[in-house]
């Protein structure tokens, strides 16, 4: 059910995309698609740093890996293979009399999804922290190489 949901979000940033003269609609929805997903996953990853007051789970290479798979998969999936290609997913949507519904609902879902990571990553960014990452405001010039433990 959730590959339903993402071909049919392929489908349309593909068609939006296509509209405005792309050069490669198909790479550039995946891609975006991607970034979709990644956004859900960071999402789970910042709440989960939020409840247990950690904030060492989402790291530059752990972000950049997890864009890296789902780019990969997403062009495989919508642009290699013949399977999902644009044009066997818009025949399958080509008489769909619920377009409009599910257009607001893929509008709503890209929304909702850099919404949410973005007011939870300033959320995060403007909370107090107590790991071990010594701050350079609170550390003088001769205990500078000694990092503490800031509650």
């Amino acid at each position: 059910m959730p590959m339903i949901f993402f071909d049919y979000v392929f489908f349309r940033v593909c068609k939006a995309y296509s509209l405005a003269k792309g050069s490669s609609p198909e790479a550039t929805a995946a891609v975006i698609l991607a970034l979709m997903q990644c956004c859900n996953i960071f999402t789970i990853v910042m709440v989960i740093e939020i409840v247990k007051h950690d904030k060492s789970l989402l790291t530059t290479a752990f972000c950049v890996a997890l864009f890296l798979v789902f780019s990969v998969h997403n062009y495989i999936r919508y642009v290699y293979r013949e399977v999902h290609n644009y044009s066997v997913i818009s025949e399958k949507y080509v008489n769909d009399n619920q377009r409009a519904i599910k257009g607001t609902l893929v509008l709503l879902y890209i929304i909702l999804s850099l919404g949410l990571v973005f007011f939870l990553a300033v959320f995060e960014g403007t909370r107090p922290w107590s790991i071990n990452v010594p701050r350079l405001s609170k550390m003088s010039p001769k205990n500078i190489n000694q990092p503490k433990i800031l509650l």
